[in-house]
C-alpha cells in the first residue's frame, strides 16, 4: 500500500506517492484514530548522494470523535505536512526532533506505513472539544446542559477543604 520501489528511485530523481488509506485498513486497527473517509497520503520521495531517502509531503482526512465534555460526536479536520528520513542504520545520527528511521539494507522497497501511522496517531488529538464554550454533561442526571439546564443540586463543597478555600479568598 505504503511502498516505495526503491530500484525505481535510484533510476529517476523522484517519486510521486498518492495513496487513498481507507478508515478500515489494517493500518488503523488498534490505534486510536477513526476516520470518516480515506486519509489522503501525498508524498514525494528522493534519494541522497549520501544513501538516505528523504520523504515529503501531505497527511490529510477527517477524524471521528467525541466532545470530550459532552460526549457529541464531532469531526476534526487532520491536514498535516510531514518529512521524515530513512537512514541506513550504520549512517543513524538522531537530531532532536528529526524524524529519522532506519533503511533496510538491501530492501527491495521502502516501506512507509509504519513512519505515517505514528505520525497520524502522535498528531491527532486525543481529546476534542466540539465548541470552546461547551457546557458539557450534569453530573448528577446527565443532562446536556448545551440543551438545556436541570434542576440537580451541586454537592455541598467538601468542608475539609475550608482552611484552603480562606487562604484563597484573602
Amino acid at each position: 500500500m505504503l511502498k516505495v520501489d526503491l530500484a525505481k528511485l535510484g533510476r529517476e530523481d523522484s517519486l510521486a506517492l498518492d495513496e487513498r488509506v481507507p478508515a478500515e485498513a489494517e493500518l488503523w486497527r488498534e490505534t486510536g484514530p477513526k476516520f470518516e473517509g480515506p486519509l489522503i497520503v501525498e508524498l514525494q520521495v528522493r534519494s541522497t548522494a549520501s544513501g538516505q531517502v528523504l520523504v515529503q509531503g501531505r497527511l490529510a482526512g477527517r477524524v471521528l470523535q467525541q466532545c470530550r465534555r459532552c460526549l457529541e460526536g464531532i469531526t476534526l479536520e487532520l491536514d498535516r505536512e510531514v518529512y521524515f528520513v530513512f537512514a541506513p542504520s550504520n549512517e543513524l545520527e538522531v537530531e532532536p526532533g528529526d524524524e529519522v528511521y532506519e533503511l533496510p539494507t538491501r530492501a527491495r522497497e521502502l516501506d512507509l506505513t509504519s513512519a505515517v501511522r505514528e505520525e497520524v496517531v502522535l498528531t491527532t488529538p486525543v481529546y476534542g472539544v466540539c465548541r470552546e464554550g461547551c457546557r458539557g454533561l450534569c453530573p448528577r442526571c446527565g443532562q446536556n446542559w448545551n440543551e438545556n439546564d436541570c434542576d440537580c443540586a451541586l454537592e455541598e463543597p467538601d468542608p475539609r477543604w475550608d482552611a484552603l478555600r480562606a487562604l484563597n479568598e484573602e
